[in-house]
């Protein structure tokens, strides 16, 4: 709209400055100029102080905990005004505890687990492929450049008082949870997208869950019970019964329900099939991608972040990243992604948010596409993370003609509502890892933008 009027404005003017050169006024000419500059820099302030007083006049809801705000791009990322949002790490600082180790590239899944009083350990996954499987603790040469997660001991203040490696000679640690025990599950990615061929000989010992002892670096193992795929994220519900997502396309939704609470080697491990409302068993944990097809378990177009929804703890909600795919159920084709929910109890699926293709408005409220990463808060608010083609707004006769940056929307279930709470400023990255915590800034979530360099914030309120 504002370049719309611009463009009326400069085609006056240039009609106006005919004019009076014909006439040799030059005075008036000056003037006219001068008057039409001063008129489109009312134009483009108006519309900016409109924009302005009506997010600051706006009504929003009140358990949203913070002031949404009109996308903007800058060179660095944006979040709500009255939010301190400072630096934890940058990929690539050295830790404390392992001279010649950095923090690694790449981080994803994010987790605190308090320590004594208001100090914690902050656990945080990295994305990367690591081509050299093994048990051995490997030299920072090499460690440098693969997966594993990193463990940062925090102050009352927030700053880093230990950092060292974890866990080491995992590949592709995506997303993850903390277990009812208090252990750390970490999860391998890597899509094996036919669906029938083996994993590649590289990735042998890879493409597992991993459970995690967090207070000793070195203690973490496999979980073959939990079915061997492309895992994205994981989450339980109140029985201790696992879910999982798996990121490729088709992909599909698992369900593994232990023999003893909390001991992840044995159990049964099943997968969901919302046509028949059942869970299917997976007959083959190795190959459960294949075995899954086979027993005819519902397929999405690439799940992943998944999260249990903390007033409704019946309903898991997970993320699409999107397909175009069409399969034989209501919920095959998401080409720009979905946010749906199921009922683990009844296996019922039910749509949240749809991608949308473009934003018709900038506003405060925002549209979708390609979620990735999802988290609730204690009001139940959804951080949904979005991870897409992340390239500069382009906006003709005020109506976008792509998606604009990477953004962190908030669902807000009573409003249905999405609420823009940070906007990305560099290209070729995503959100990754939001967690909630109580430290000792209050309530705060840490969050990643993963890569140029990759960075972890703690985000709060300022004045705490």
């Amino acid at each position: 709209m504002i370049q719309a009027q611009i463009d009326r404005l400069r085609i006056l003017n240039s009609t106006m400055a005919r004019a009076f050169r014909e006439r040799g006024t030059e005075r008036a000419l000056r003037k006219a100029v001068f008057t039409t500059i001063a008129t489109i820099a009312t134009v483009i302030g108006s519309d900016t102080l409109l924009a302005q007083e009506s997010t600051a006049q706006r009504e929003f809801p009140a358990d949203l905990g913070f002031r949404p705000f009109a996308y903007i791009e800058k060179d660095e990322d944006v979040f709500p005004p009255g939010m301190t949002a400072r630096t934890i790490i940058r990929c690539g600082d050295d830790l404390t505890l392992d001279r010649g180790y950095q923090f690694r590239d790449n981080p994803d899944f994010i987790c605190w687990i308090p320590r004594d009083g208001r100090r914690g350990w902050l656990f945080v996954n990295h994305e990367i492929e690591d081509l050299h499987p093994g048990d051995e603790r490997p030299s920072p040469e090499m460690q440098n450049k693969s997966g594993g997660m990193t463990r940062l001991l925090l102050d009352e203040n927030l700053e880093i008082v230990e950092s060292g490696m974890h866990v080491w000679q995992t590949s592709n640690n995506c997303s993850g949870i903390v277990t009812p025990w208090n252990t750390i599950l970490t999860c391998e990615e890597y899509p094996n997208t036919d669906g029938e061929a083996p994993p590649p000989p590289h990735l042998d010992g890879h493409m597992y869950t991993w459970e995690v002892d967090p207070s000793k670096p070195g203690m973490f193992e496999r979980r073959p019970a939990l079915g061997r795929f492309s895992h994205e994220a994981a989450e339980f519900d109140l029985d201790g019964n696992l879910y999982q997502t798996e990121d490729q396309t088709p992909g599909f939704i698992y369900r593994f329900v232990p023999e003893k609470p909390g001991d992840l080697t044995r159990g049964e491990l099943t997968a969901l099939d919302a046509v028949r409302k059942r869970w299917v068993t997976v007959e083959d944990r190795a190959r459960a991608h294949r075995s899954s097809l086979k027993a005819g378990a519902t397929p999405f177009a690439r799940p992943e972040g998944i999260a249990r929804h903390p007033k409704q703890p019946d309903w898991l909600y997970f993320a699409l990243s999107g397909g175009a795919e069409k399969w034989d159920h209501p919920w095959g084709n998401y080409p720009l992604g979905a946010v749906l929910a199921v009922n683990v109890r009844t296996c019922e699926v039910k749509e949240i948010v749809v991608g949308r293709p473009q934003q018709e408005s900038r506003g405060v409220t925002g549209q979708m596409q390609h979620p990735d990463n999802i988290r609730f808060d204690a009001a139940g608010n959804l951080y949904i993370c979005e991870d897409h083609k992340n390239k500069k707004l382009k906006i003709e006769n005020g109506v976008a003609k792509n998606h604009g940056r990477n953004e962190v929307l908030v669902w807000h279930e009573q409003s249905r509502e999405l609420y823009r709470f940070a906007v990305m400023g560099k290209a070729d990255s995503e959100w990754t890892g939001p967690w909630f915590a109580d430290t000792g800034r209050g309530r705060t979530l840490f969050l990643a933008n993963q890569k140029d360099p990759g960075v972890v914030y703690a985000i709060h309120p300022e004045a705490r």
